[in-house]
């Protein structure tokens, strides 16, 4: 269970804090957080401990291995559990209700919902796994961390451009493309990144936007011409678009590119392996 793949996401919790709660970054940037995977044994998402400046977030080991909707309930609880340092003497029902405010500001809909409906029945079923192993053993279910990571002193804007990048991946992932594509526009506006075009020519392609996909990888492949992942997507586009012959050049690129990196992507190549097949009688 590796908690860097929580660090996207407290950072996007954070942003929602500072935008839709209210402007917390000088707080942040003054904390040190030790965030990670727990096996708890309450009936919690999450859970905090600490005094300022330091604090221990901890999610539950339930979400250790998530899905793309699970991405959306650990960021939630991210918000959960910033709201209760932020608001030392709140109850928690007004943490629960500012809470779904700001999941419904920050366009996560009825994230909560699916998140309460999910969490029981799945932490029921990994309470009697874990009772059942522990029995076989001999020994005692006991609370129990995974690996964590610090952060300290870190703040939405002072990782912004690692962050906002894994955002766009990350709505890519779910699915969301308009919210991508904001959040793709947002950062072109300030950064004339090549990664972003890329992700905006995936979004594109997608949504079946042939034309606009082809714009982006276009200019992904101007900015990072190394990078294979352009290059295929740009022989995926001419391939759909009939474009045969172009389309077995730019696989051939993109085989060539991605065996010049510095370790070569086996899912890339079985990928262009599959493609130049099927088109090789074509």
């Amino acid at each position: 269970m590796d908690a860097e793949i929580l660090k996207p996401l407290f950072f996007e919790a954070q942003k929602i804090i500072n935008v839709h709660h209210m402007d917390s970054s000088e707080f942040f940037s003054q904390c040190c957080f030790e965030i990670g995977f727990y096996q708890e044994t309450d009936e919690a998402f999450g859970f905090c401990d600490g005094t300022f400046p330091d604090y221990v977030i901890g999610i539950h080991q339930l979400f250790s291995e998530p899905t793309q909707e699970d991405l959306k309930f650990i960021t939630m609880t991210f918000v959960h559990e910033f709201l209760h340092i932020l608001h030392a003497d709140w109850q928690e029902n007004q943490v629960r209700a500012e809470e779904y405010k700001l999941a419904n500001l920050a366009e996560y809909g009825d994230t909560l919902l699916r998140r309460d409906h999910a969490y029981l029945p799945r932490r029921r079923s990994l309470k009697k796994a874990i009772e059942r192993s522990d029995l076989a053993r001999g020994i005692t279910s006991e609370p129990k961390t995974n690996t964590t990571i610090m952060i300290c002193g870190d703040t939405y804007d002072e990782q912004e451009e690692d962050v906002e990048s894994n955002l766009i991946w990350a709505r890519y992932m779910e699915k969301r493309y308009d919210y991508a594509l904001r959040l793709a526009d947002k950062r072109l506006k300030k950064h004339d990144d090549g990664r972003t075009m890329y992700y905006k020519g995936r979004i594109y392609f997608e949504q079946g936007k042939l034309s606009d996909a082809l714009f982006w990888i276009n200019k992904a492949i101007e900015k990072i011409p190394n990078d294979p992942y352009p290059i295929y997507y740009k022989a995926l586009i001419l391939m759909t678009s009939g474009n045969i012959k172009e389309a077995k050049y730019f696989f051939d690129g993109a085989a060539e590119k991605n065996s010049q990196e510095g370790e070569n992507n086996d899912d890339l190549t079985r990928h262009i392996a599959f493609y130049k097949e099927k088109l090789s009688g074509l």
